[in-house]
């Protein structure tokens, strides 16, 4: 169960970054830890046994 929500996270984390950011932000900075915070939720938490957010590629 905790490794869905952390997938979740994840991904929410990704999305939000990719819909939130414009350019008028200043990245690379403090705001870059939202997506990198999202991947490190991704990572650990992916179950290649189960399904969730992330597919498995092949």
């Amino acid at each position: 169960m905790i490794s869905l929500i952390g997938s979740w996270g994840g991904l929410l984390a990704i999305a939000f970054s990719a819909l939130a950011f414009t350019g008028e932000m200043p990245f690379p900075g403090y705001i870059a830890a939202i997506p990198v915070f999202g991947t490190a939720l991704i990572l650990p938490c992916h179950d290649a046994n189960r399904r969730g957010p992330i597919p498995q590629v092949h």
